[in-house]
């Protein structure tokens, strides 16, 4: 009996069944700025847009080194400086042009409107997301430097889509200086929105995946 064609395929089987055992976290954290189509074309959904407010894009470094890109949304509608500031998350694999509807309706205000791209997301640097773990520094380093810019605010407030509210909610959690949250459609545990993700992106292997491992995860 010939044993060798088996074998062969029993390796190979196992060769391919390890790598898409192992790409199914690996599709759930890896940034999606560095996964090709992973993002959202900026351009294409700005067009969609009939802003009547200026965009300002900036960058700020955290002390982590991680660069985040930000958009400040309108001018003020009094010449006083700033005494609220309002940040903007955006959802995962988009970047912060996914708010720019809901940040030209209340740049008539005198808030300073700001909406970043979060890590790993936009023109933000950063290899991993972590669904707030890491990301609420980065927020909370932001909020610091703009702070800085405007020592009149003394205000924070914080609005999140989906998975940027999951990281409005960390920061919040650990930021004193903002006093108020908003989020929107966001997960109630890590596990559920990784499962989803990993079965949407993989799928059949996320499927397998979760069927075997999952229950010894988060």
């Amino acid at each position: 009996m010939n044993t060798k064609k088996p074998l062969l395929g029993l390796a190979l089987g196992s060769l391919a069944f390890g790598g898409l055992y192992a790409a199914a976290p690996y599709a759930v954290v890896v940034a999606p700025n560095k996964v090709p189509g992973g993002a959202y074309v900026e351009a294409l959904r700005r067009a969609r847009y009939d802003l009547r407010h200026k965009i300002t894009r900036r960058a700020h470094t955290t002390e982590e080194g991680i660069s985040i890109s930000y958009a400040t949304i309108g001018s003020r509608a009094t010449n006083n400086p700033p005494e609220k500031l309002v940040l903007l998350l955006h959802g995962i694999r988009s970047d912060h042009s996914l708010m720019f509807q809901l940040a030209d309706a209340i740049a008539d205000t005198d808030a300073l409107v700001i909406a970043p791209d979060l890590r790993g997301h936009g023109s933000s640097t950063g290899d991993y997301i972590t669904y707030g773990a890491e990301e609420h520094r980065d927020i909370s380093s932001l909020i610091t430097a703009l702070l800085d810019d405007h020592p009149s605010i003394s205000r924070v407030a914080i609005v999140g889509y989906s998975f940027g509210g999951a990281v409005a909610i960390q920061t919040a959690a650990a930021d004193e200086r903002v006093d108020r949250l908003v989020t929107i459609s966001t997960f109630s545990h890590i596990r559920a929105v990784t499962e989803h993700y990993t079965k949407h992106y993989l799928p059949g292997v996320g499927h397998l995946f979760w069927s075997i491992a999952g229950g010894a995860l988060l």
